[in-house]
């Protein structure tokens, strides 16, 4: 059985890259890759309700987040970012990979398999959009800053963010707050580097680059997403060479990895073992 508790690796010097490693029983591995904003706290509930025999589950703390190095905001760009990430991992493992982006962390993700520097089994994309409508921008933006401004304890922290934005789910908040907050002085935030917003600049053309992977894509949203709503997450299956079916978690909203873990699980697990038998990953960009 692998250890519940996840081992933590930094990768690099002065640019180092946080991961936090769930060691499996196969041998298979899956990178994890967050949002805007989050870092790979997230990923925990995944791992506690994954159906069967567990991967080895790789989750990446984003440059600027959570205990991975700052950087400036020209290097927040998400091409960046993918280029940063795809620079440390080759220099990691060669471990085969099946890729997990969620929120912003899905043009990571697709950027990280189109450089192709670990071998590539296949991608999921959790809840993203490839443009985001004002409104929702600057309710992003807003958590961010109430996450870096802090408050005198978590629930204050909660308070803070939930009052900039009134659709703001505060018991999802509260829960990852108290995961991932730290405590600074006299008050608590969530450690993100400024500039992060850049994450949301639509430099990957999300839909072209899909259509050039030569490896299974699989889409999944939250039922009450307002980020990928039903229309988003068909345009992006279309755009795939060769995609997987869209997959509606029940019961979510864009907090997917929190709110129901478990479908999210299963879905991953079951394009992993579909196509697991015949993938030969893709080790070159095209």
């Amino acid at each position: 059985m692998p250890d519940p508790q996840p081992r933590q690796v930094l990768i690099g010097d002065d640019d180092s890259i946080a991961l936090r490693i769930w060691d499996g029983d196969t041998d298979t591995a899956v990178l994890l890759i967050h949002g805007m904003g989050d870092c790979s706290w997230i990923w925990d509930p995944l791992f506690q309700t994954w159906p069967g025999a567990r991967p080895t589950l790789i989750a990446v703390d984003l440059p600027g987040h959570g205990d991975s190095a700052p950087v400036s905001r020209r290097e927040m760009k998400s091409d960046a970012v993918a280029e940063r990430l795809s620079a440390a991992l080759a220099g990691y493992t060669q471990m085969p990979m099946w890729l997990v982006g969620h929120s912003a962390g899905a043009k990571v993700a697709i950027g990280l398999a189109r450089r192709a520097a670990v071998p590539v089994l296949g991608l999921t994309l959790v809840d993203t959009a490839d443009d985001h409508a004002p409104n929702v921008r600057d309710r992003l933006f807003a958590h961010v800053a109430g996450m870096r401004k802090g408050a005198a304890n978590v629930r204050g922290l909660v308070q803070l963010v939930t009052g900039t934005d009134p659709f703001a789910d505060e018991d999802l908040l509260d829960r990852y707050f108290r995961a991932a907050a730290k405590h600074d002085g006299a008050i608590w935030k969530v450690p993100v580097a400024r500039g992060i917003e850049a994450i949301l600049a639509t430099d990957i053309d999300m839909t072209g680059d899909l259509a050039a992977l030569d490896c299974p894509v699989q889409v999944i949203r939250g039922d009450k997403s307002s980020i990928c709503p039903e229309d988003m997450a068909a345009k992006f299956h279309a755009a795939c060479a060769h995609p997987l079916p869209v997959v509606a978690v029940p019961e979510a909203g864009h907090g997917i990895t929190i709110e129901n873990p478990a479908p999210l699980a299963e879905a991953i697990s079951g394009a992993i073992a579909e196509v697991q038998p015949t993938a030969e990953p893709l080790r070159c960009s095209g």
